[in-house]
């Protein structure tokens, strides 16, 4: 069975484009990726529950899109983001932390 572009799941890098901070890897299918172009609101795919679902959506923290970039192959993104509204601690789960995770399954320091 070949795939469709239905079935494509493509890796994104999401940076804050102020502070060029890596906020997050997220994962969007071709319905997220319209809808973000759409609405100009971050809208990622949930590997778990298999949905579409707009980033910050249950508490007021969106990520506005601003800029898209695509790698040579076209199959990973990198979208600049600017946040807003307050940070609510499920949000703060979704980002990069800076800590010193010494061995993490297959990553020695």
């Amino acid at each position: 069975m070949e795939a469709t572009t239905e079935d494509i799941i493509a890796p994104v890098i999401v940076q804050d484009a102020n502070t060029k901070e890596v906020l997050m890897l997220g994962y969007m299918n071709k319905h997220a990726y319209y809808q973000t172009l759409q609405t100009n609101e971050l809208a990622l795919y949930n590997r778990s529950t298999e949905q579409t679902e707009t980033f910050g959506s249950s508490c007021g923290h969106k990520l506005e899109a601003k800029e898209f970039y695509t790698n040579s192959k076209t199959d990973s993104i990198l979208i600049k983001v600017i946040t807003a509204g307050n940070i609510c601690e499920n949000c703060k789960e979704c980002y990069f932390k800076n800590e010193n995770l010494g061995y993490a399954g297959f990553v020695k320091s």
